[in-house]
């Protein structure tokens, strides 16, 4: 149906959001995936090592949303701070997450960071357009 759309010139594009890499294996063999989003956060890993090649060999451009958990992972002095607010009913934002968030930049940040240099040396990283 959404390939008959783009045929038709009704929609420009067709792109998925939040889907595995087993999903977007089964819609290429439909027709063509233009654009795939994903919260980084909640990728566990398999962004990453899975899917972000997948949409490279594939010409699919990946765009995530979210990148800082809403700003979460820019200041984990919050878990001191936060009370309540528009963040208040978001999972990652409540004390016993927050905590988990920090312990877990704190494992992380180091190899970020290196992985951060190596790709910007190596040519391998993600091309990133502005408009």
């Amino acid at each position: 149906m959404l390939n008959e759309l783009k045929a038709e010139g009704k929609i420009r594009a067709i792109g998925a959001a939040n889907v595995d890499a087993d999903h977007i294996r089964e819609y290429l063999q439909y027709g063509e995936l233009i654009l795939f989003r994903r919260n980084t956060v909640s990728s566990t890993g398999a962004l990453e090592s899975e899917l972000l090649p997948l949409c490279r060999d594939n010409g699919i451009v990946v765009q995530v949303y979210s990148p800082l958990e809403q700003g979460l992972l820019t200041v984990p002095s919050l878990v001191i701070t936060f009370r309540a607010g528009a963040r208040a009913n978001k999972v990652w934002f409540q004390r016993e997450n927050m905590l988990k968030v920090i312990d877990m930049l704190e494992t992380v940040a180091a190899t970020l960071c290196s992985l951060s240099v190596h790709n910007s040396h190596s040519g391998t990283g993600v091309d990133i357009k502005t408009e």
